[in-house]
């Protein structure tokens, strides 16, 4: 009687686990159904790809060539501390920054805490392009 008791739950305990996985497997059927009948989003022109376009203060691009003068000039002054990838050394990660885009240029143009400001050292644009590699940054 137990081996029969034991044999009905091993077989109750398997089809549970079998519908678990049918359930499972059919939400991601559906998820891929439902991704293919979406249209694709429309793609910019490139004179929208040349602005940035803000959204909550944050920038969602940059110009290819605003991250690459980006890039130099934290190079030059940013990498220091805040290490060659952002990853932190001295100064804080910066990885996947958080802040608008207004506030991250405040800190680069006067500084914060131990960070020098740069406002002296870099006009606006430059201080954008900046701020354009970091977003770059994860």
């Amino acid at each position: 009687m137990a081996n029969t008791q034991t044999s009905l739950e091993l077989r109750g305990l398997l089809l549970a686990v079998i519908a678990g996985l049918a359930v499972v497997g059919a939400a991601f059927g559906v998820s891929a159904l439902v991704r293919k009948a979406m249209p694709q989003a429309a793609q910019p022109t490139p004179a929208a790809q040349s602005l940035p376009t803000v959204v909550g203060g944050m920038s969602e691009n940059f110009t290819a060539q605003m991250i690459t003068t980006g890039s130099q000039l934290y190079g030059k002054s940013c990498a220091s501390c805040h290490g060659p990838t952002g990853s932190g050394a001295v100064g804080p990660n910066l990885h996947h920054l958080r802040l608008p885009d207004a506030r991250i240029t405040a800190i680069i143009k006067n500084g914060k805490g131990a960070m020098p400001g740069f406002g002296d050292q870099y006009k606006a644009g430059q201080i954008n392009d900046i701020v354009g590699f970091v977003r770059t940054l994860k």
